[in-house]
């Protein structure tokens, strides 16, 4: 009955494997601090973005228009984007996160820049 009982409580032990695959398929969450969606902006500006993830957020990159800006690894999550050259028009500020799995996720906004700095004629607004 002893032997029994310790072959029961080896197997009650015994460590089972994770299943094969990602344990978390989710990808980071992501909001913008600074600016936020509608904001006027001009000049140089610092771009914030918080982004949590249950196994950690292990990169954010910031794009502004589609072209890369920058990347962050730790918090806070903060990027420079110079616009006294950019039209006075909408622009769109994409972030993406990375997570310790490799899950990724992003968020969007539309800004606004002011420096003064009008499209020539002919050239449509966004």
């Amino acid at each position: 009955m002893r032997r029994l009982l310790g072959f029961a409580l080896a197997l009650a032990c015994a460590h089972v494997a994770p299943p094969p695959g990602k344990p978390e398929l989710e990808g980071p969450r992501l909001r913008f601090l600074y600016p936020q969606k509608g904001d006027t902006v001009s000049g140089l500006v610092q771009v914030a973005v918080a982004a949590w993830d249950t196994s950690g957020v292990a990169v954010v990159k910031l794009f502004a228009d589609g072209e890369e800006l920058g990347a962050d690894s730790a918090e806070p999550y903060t990027f420079w984007w110079r616009t006294d050259t950019l039209y006075d028009e909408p622009h769109t500020l994409r972030a993406e996160a990375l997570d310790r799995w490799d899950n990724k996720s992003s968020a969007s906004i539309k800004v606004f820049t002011l420096n003064g700095n009008e499209p020539p004629e002919g050239k449509s607004k966004r």
